[in-house]
């Protein structure tokens, strides 16, 4: 909310005016915000679902660059970046990068898994404004981890509390295409380096960032009378 137009709606949705309020945006800037306006708040992280957070099996020729989600039609106005993204990723790429998802096919469920599994990198994005925004990324980093994927992902302060970078998860600087590419290639090269870091990636999220691991500490807090 904090820095999009929708944080207009920290004076009007009723949720914000709950007892606790937990959202996944942990910036310092933003505590500052949620202070002023009154809300109680407390930051966490999305996750990953349990029963979702599982390796699938390989098979057949893995897609070698892929990204999930709206392309370059995505048309949100507050972040430009992501169909400068996709369209550098095809004009690079070409027929070694696939695109899935809106408009051309939804992958869901344990289709989702099988594709990440049968992929060998998948490039990282979602809405946060330069990648400035600290302690804040949606469930897209956890629910590829988690389901199997490799990816290479914009560093966002904070990440590295909850990934080992370059261990467990790999980071570009935001808007670096020169260095983006480095690592696509790098990695499209190294299969046992890139699969090991697969692995202890998803051996990460699903020790410690499952929604499981989430709703106990939402419980944790309220039971602690927020302390």
């Amino acid at each position: 909310y904090v820095g999009l137009k929708r944080e207009e709606g920290l004076d009007n949705d009723p949720f914000w005016r709950t007892e606790f309020v937990f959202s996944p945006d942990g910036d310092p800037n933003s505590a500052e915000v949620f202070k002023r306006r009154g809300i109680t708040h407390f930051w966490n992280p999305p996750g990953v679902f349990g029963d979702e957070c599982y390796l699938a099996p390989k098979a057949g020729v893995p897609n070698e660059v892929i990204f999930v989600g709206g392309g370059a039609e995505y048309g949100h106005s507050e972040w430009p970046y992501r169909k400068q993204l996709v369209t550098w990723l095809k004009e690079t790429y070409g027929n070694r990068y696939t695109k899935y998802g809106w408009p051309e096919t939804f992958v869901r469920n344990e289709d989702l898994n099988r594709l990440y599994a049968n992929s060998k990198i998948a490039i990282g994005d979602f809405v946060c404004l330069n990648f400035t925004h600290q302690k804040y990324w949606s469930d897209r980093i956890f629910e590829t981890v988690g389901r199997g994927g490799f990816i290479i992902h914009p560093f966002i302060e904070g990440l590295q509390d909850c990934f080992i970078p370059g261990k467990e998860l790999v980071f570009y600087k935001f808007g670096d295409f020169v260095e983006l590419k480095e690592k696509i290639d790098y990695y499209l090269l190294h299969d046992a380096e890139r699969e090991e870091i697969r692995k202890a990636g998803f051996e990460r999220v699903k020790k410690d960032h499952t929604y499981t691991s989430r709703l106990q500490s939402m419980l944790d807090r309220v039971f602690s009378g927020g302390q």
